[in-house]
């Protein structure tokens, strides 16, 4: 029986995961200073001035006004550097990936795992792509600490339901669309919780009191004319084609494509033979690591051994990649979209090695020993 303390080597992965993001925080810093890139207007109020805001409550909403009415005070009254913002948003990240790591290790302990399969556990957590699009001033940021509540609230604890809530709540301010898609599970979560019957009964009527008025709310910000296939494809074309106009480098010509190759193009491209300079070729890299994680996950999902604790998350991450495989169409924002979700794709390739290896030493242990 393997010590689950010295499994976890939590003082270790807790200092080189915290000094690999903050590294990943200075180039993200640097990064934006050369190219320029939306933290910068997040933090300037220059992101979105169709309103014309002046005060901090001006800036109030959902989205992008949600981004600079959150960091006005920090940057327009307290007057902060912009570095010191990326810092922050880093520190509220790494926060957050610290707990998804203590739930993906509580989970795995359950599941016999060796030394080796913690250390693989651990060895995810390091994938570039959720660094670097966490470790500074940006949706991502906020939309991972919203997801990782979200799923904190799933251990039914007293605390639980205002998790729930905040986790939702920040996760609906930030990107409306994954707040949506969170309340779908909400009522799995009731199902497991611990609630009385009167409890749950109450908390199903507010979750259906707010359901109409948040998919109305979607559908106002999507611009869908109608509640038809030709209106949400009317909507992913219209989407596309603004995305078009910034005739942006990494375009693809996602029109042209099948559902099939919309949806490779999303979690699997830039391809490593189209990579051209360091980060293309870092997020080629991380992609190959994908197409083999999605596979060994298909492998965990057929043996049933996907734990089900992360299967409301893995659904959210596939609803939400569907829909940004029918609507973007250059690549880097699809890696910065992606960036949040694919660590439940390479959990799924943690639980099938974990089980292929158990498989293994349980065949291993059967054969007769020769004398």
């Amino acid at each position: 029986m393997h010590d689950p303390e010295r499994l976890l080597g939590i003082k270790g992965f807790t200092y080189w995961l915290a000094c690999y993001h903050l590294l990943i925080c200075v180039i993200f810093t640097l990064y934006i200073a050369q190219h320029g890139g939306d933290a910068k207007g997040y933090w300037e109020m220059t992101a979105d001035q169709s309103r014309g805001s002046q005060t901090w409550m001006e800036h109030f909403g959902t989205r992008t006004f949600f981004m600079q009415w959150l960091n006005y005070p920090f940057s327009q009254i307290l007057g902060l550097p912009f570095w010191l913002g990326n810092l922050l948003y880093a520190l509220a990240s790494l926060w957050a990936m610290l707990k998804l790591y203590a739930v993906a290790h509580r989970v795995l302990m359950l599941h016999n795992p060796t030394p080796a399969m913690v250390s693989l556990l651990q060895g995810v957590m390091f994938l570039p792509n959720l660094h670097f699009w966490t470790a500074g001033i940006g949706k991502e940021a906020l939309a991972f600490m919203g997801l990782v509540l979200y799923i904190l609230s799933w251990n039914h604890s007293k605390s639980a339901f205002w998790i729930l809530v905040m986790g939702i709540g920040l996760s609906w301010m930030v990107r409306p669309l994954q707040g949506a898609v969170m309340l779908i599970f909400v009522p799995f979560w009731l199902v497991q919780s611990a609630y009385s019957m009167r409890v749950k009964q109450g908390i199903g009527i507010i979750l259906l009191g707010l359901s109409l008025p948040a998919f109305l709310y979607i559908l106002s910000i999507s611009q869908v004319k109608e509640l038809s296939l030709q209106g949400f494809m009317a909507f992913f074309e219209q989407h596309q084609a603004f995305l078009s106009g910034f005739q942006a480098g990494s375009h693809v010509p996602m029109e042209e494509y099948s559902s099939i190759q919309k949806i490779i193009t999303f979690w699997l491209r830039p391809f490593v033979w189209e990579a051209r300079g360091f980060w293309q070729v870092m997020a080629a890299l991380e992609n190959v690591l994908i197409a083999v994680a999605i596979a060994m996950m298909c492998i965990s999902i057929w043996f049933k051994t996907y734990p089900n604790y992360f299967w409301p998350f893995w659904m959210i991450s596939m609803i939400m990649g569907l829909f940004y495989s029918f609507s973007l169409n250059i690549l880097g924002i699809m890696m910065r979209m992606k960036s949040i979700y694919t660590i439940f794709i390479f959990f799924g390739f943690v639980w099938g090695v974990n089980m292929l290896w158990n498989l293994y030493l349980t065949k291993s242990a059967r054969k007769p020993t020769s004398i």
